[in-house]
């Protein structure tokens, strides 16, 4: 809320009459010294000011300004559940839809006075089954036949107004016995995504006698494969005594954990803490259960679901192409060996025209000759050919082996040695691939296309040598993992390699938009710049000779692997797969048409239109499927089939494709097909469902008996707002004010008996 000014007349008339008038005030008072008391003259210097004050904020006439939704621009749906277990008489002795009727949309309910008329737009709903209609709160209406499926009717809302982006707020007046379709957390991930917040009402009574219960309290939102996380859970009771109650988790229909808790004399809850480890990358679905009592009615809180998405763990695989044998090559070979989620591959030129590698396959590179094994120094570095598990190659990589990596470190001085294919190939590697490139040293000519790459405007042609110089390293993405203290922390071990040369670079030589990660300290010049370039990135290592910082003290190998790891990490954290497939959750519904997309990139990572993928399913009896994929007309690369699960149980997709060159890839992914429609019966309200639905999606949750409280339903933030002033000559308490600043000055000139 902000306050600005409407005056009535223009501002300098009125500052001008506010002087004559002050002016004025002096002249006339001063005369009043020698008639009135020093206390009372002053009493009367002060009232006037404060009348002329209260004058003059009314001439300026002052106003609140208060951001508020425009609610033009969006409107509110009310969905409110007509399906036969709200016919369930556990409110006090009335079903739950006659109580929605009397406490939510009668007229005189406060809830539909206070909230629901607070939106113009507001659009009411009434489902069942895959019903969804539109009804007038004013008219009654009586429940429908078919059963709760709340996911449907959140997913067919979505689909009416996601073309016009016009819904702001979500609320659900229901049980919560969502028994048919996919879980209802499901159905809200679009509605999380878009920051459309779903608000519950819930209705009906969860008060059972001998009651058990069990809430996921904390499951990571991510994990990763083969490595274990801890997951916990709250088992609640309603009764007293000791009791032991049996908690499974369940990953779809395995059994992954199982335990005892036992309950003693009145205690109500027991946390228990889990720890899990996923084998498979994708969504894993999470159940937890405690079997009911014998005598249980309500088990819908006997289970909760929850879920991580799990991921492979990503390995920096990076490429080390240098025209000599060097120390940093081999240093950096010595700390990416030490990190398990590294791998260096390398090509080095040992001789005039001998090339060998490491982690690279012969015969698939693009320029250079063949050349014999041998033993070679290169700056200073003795390094045997059988360091470099070597492999005979003919110069630089192909773009098949490239673009096994996500990053690459290319010394500038070993450009000269390129034709134009390895130089179209590197561009490709980082405009279409996805891959990042460190560039370091220098060189006397660079090739027009890398100097495109580079975050240099203009190469510069000065070298300079500043040894031992400290280095200054500003916060940026690059370097987003290490805070501020870190980072002094590292510049105080690392300096300018001494007896080393770098270009002059000052920072209005960087490109516009490109990061300047580090300079000298002291000097404007540049030691580390970055910048995004196509779908990849690209760093320059004004530096030669970081190997140095190795032997700068006991922590230099220690500060040379975190610069190095962050910058690796950085600039490989683009990189595309070749392979996509959707849906990535685990979990399908039986008898639902499931649609399936698969992206395919090309071995140049250009989406390719002409490729033919066929589906084999492997169904839980034994059976094969087969499902042909087809491309769609609106996006390159992507192909879609559908399929509808007859059974329930474990189904594995092979999705087998050939591209247009005769390449051909597969990727495997397993489904969970499930049945979630149980008979309909009246069961207690199943609360934790809707305040997981409203925790999920940013909205809130209320039980029925709470809705007088309820004072207004928040939006999502992305609507439209518009500005609410509100004037305070509009306000009688304003006006109020403006008359005490007048009444004083009257006052005191009335008991002076002045006029």
């Amino acid at each position: 809320m902000t306050i600005r000014l409407d005056p009535l007349i223009p501002v300098l008339p009125l500052l001008i009459g506010l002087l004559v008038y002050l002016i004025a005030v002096a002249l006339c008072y001063k005369g009043y010294r020698g008639i009135v008391s020093q206390r009372y003259w002053r009493m009367l210097i002060a009232t006037k000011m404060l009348s002329a004050a209260g004058v003059v904020l009314l001439l300026l006439n002052p106003y609140f300004v208060r951001p508020v939704p425009d609610t033009t621009t969006f409107n509110v749906a009310m969905l409110v559940d007509a399906t036969a277990s709200m016919d369930t008489r556990d409110c006090n002795d009335t079903s739950r839809l006659e109580t929605v009727k009397t406490r939510l949309l009668a007229e005189d309910s406060e809830f539909r006075n206070n909230v629901l008329q607070a939106h113009e737009n507001l659009n009411a709903y009434v489902f069942a089954g895959e019903s969804l209609r539109r009804f007038d709160i004013n008219t009654d209406f009586d429940s429908l036949p078919g059963d709760t499926d709340i996911d449907l009717v959140l997913r067919k809302l979505i689909s009416n107004n996601i073309d016009s982006n016009t819904l702001g707020a979500v609320l659900l007046v229901t049980d919560g016995l969502d028994n048919r379709g996919v879980e209802l957390l499901d159905g809200s991930k679009r509605y999380k995504s878009l920051g459309i917040p779903i608000h519950c009402i819930g209705v009906g009574d969860n008060r059972q006698k001998n009651d058990l219960g069990v809430t996921w309290t904390s499951v990571p939102d991510k994990a990763e494969k083969s490595k274990p996380f801890t997951m916990s859970a709250v088992v609640a009771r309603n009764f007293k005594g000791n009791y032991t109650a049996r908690v499974e988790v369940r990953d779809g229909v395995r059994l992954v954990h199982e335990r005892d808790v036992t309950f003693v004399d009145d205690q109500k809850e027991l946390s228990i803490e889990i720890e899990h480890t996923s084998y498979v990358a994708g969504f894993e679905p999470l159940r937890i259960h405690v079997l009911p009592l014998p005598e249980e009615v309500n088990t819908l809180n006997n289970v909760d679901y929850s879920g991580t998405d799990v991921t492979d763990p990503f390995v920096f695989e990076t490429f080390y192409y240098s025209a000599n044998l060097d120390w940093d090559f081999k240093f950096l070979k010595l700390f990416m060996e030490a990190e398990e989620r590294m791998r260096l591959s390398a090509v080095i030129r040992i001789g005039e025209d001998s090339y060998y590698a490491r982690g690279v396959a012969g015969n698939k590179t693009q320029s250079g000759d063949n050349g014999e094994a041998e033993t070679t120094t290169g700056s200073g570095a003795e390094t045997t050919v059988d360091e470099l598990v070597p492999v005979r190659v003919d110069g630089f990589p192909d773009s098949s082996v490239v673009n096994e990596h996500s990053c690459m470190v290319i010394d500038l001085n070993s450009l000269y040695m390129f034709d134009d294919a390895a130089l179209q190939t590197i561009v490709n590697f980082v405009e279409n691939r996805g891959g990042g490139v460190i560039f370091t040293g220098v060189a006397p000519e660079i090739p027009e296309p890398i100097r495109k790459l580079l975050p240099i405007r203009t190469m510069p042609t000065e070298l300079i040598g500043m040894d031992d110089a400290g280095i200054t390293f500003r916060h940026s993405s690059v370097l987003a993992r290490r805070s501020l203290e870190n980072l002094h922390e590292l510049a105080d071990h690392l300096s300018m390699p001494p007896d080393g040369f770098f270009y002059k670079i000052p920072p209005e030589n960087i490109k516009p938009g490109a990061l300047i990660v580090a300079t000298v300290k002291g000097f404007p010049l540049v030691v580390l710049a970055a910048q995004n370039y196509g779908a990849g990135k690209v760093a320059f290592l004004n530096i030669e000779d970081t190997w140095k910082w190795v032997m700068h003290d006991d922590d230099g190998g220690r500060y040379f692997g975190v610069f190095w790891g962050q910058l690796v990490s950085w600039i490989s954290s683009s990189s595309k797969k070749r392979m996509t497939v959707n849906p990535n959750t685990s979990r399908l519904d039986m008898a639902q048409e499931q649609e399936f997309s698969v992206d395919i990139l090309d071995a140049e990572y250009v989406p390719d239109n002409r490729a033919d993928i066929v589906a084999t399913i492997s169904t839980p009896d034994g059976d094969e499927e087969t499902m042909r994929l087809f491309l769609n007309p609106k996006i390159d690369g992507r192909y879609t089939g559908k399929f509808i699960p007859r059974g329930i149980g474990e189904y594995r997709f092979r999705f087998g494709t050939a591209l247009h060159n005769g390449e051909k890839m597969e990727k495997v992914v397993d489904y969970l097909v499930v049945n979630l429609s149980p008979e309909v019966q009246p069961q207690p309200i199943a609360e934790t469902r809707l305040q997981s639905l409203a925790r999920v999606t940013g909205g809130q949750y209320w039980n029925y008996r709470d809705v007088d409280s309820i004072e207004e339903l928040p939006i999502t933030r992305t609507v439209s707002y518009i500005e609410e002033m509100h004037e305070w000559l509009k306000y009688w308490l304003w006006m109020v004010v403006l008359l005490l600043t007048v009444i004083p000055d009257w006052y005191i000139r009335r008991r002076l008996g002045l006029r």
